[in-house]
């Protein structure tokens, strides 16, 4: 769609014959290798809807997406989540401050 708003005069027939490396705006989704920590990932994800992975080649082999992110955190930390559950089933206690970033009605 950028390419299209960006080349507002071409025509169906001219866009049949892009190929497909000239849509792809550089920068776009920067892609992490397959080995990458996790901490770099969940900062990557927090710049991106989701983040592609390639391998030691560097081909392509998936995505990662914010929803597996936030899946694999309720699952494998969810004892560092205690304290928002606890707040957010509290809610009809009134506003609760839980850190400076945070405060649940």
């Amino acid at each position: 769609m950028y390419y299209i708003t960006d080349h507002p005069h071409i025509t169906h027939e001219q866009i049949s014959t892009v190929e497909i490396s000239e849509l792809v705006r550089d920068g776009f989704m920067p892609a992490v290798p397959f080995n990458i920590s996790m901490s770099e990932l969940f900062n990557r994800s927090l710049e991106q809807n989701y983040v592609p992975v390639v391998d030691d080649r560097n081909i392509f082999i998936g995505i990662v997406t914010r929803k597996t992110i936030i899946s694999y955190l309720m699952t494998h930390h969810s004892a560092d989540l205690s304290p928002y559950q606890n707040a957010l089933q509290k809610k009809d206690a009134g506003p609760q401050k839980l850190n400076p970033i945070f405060t649940l009605r």
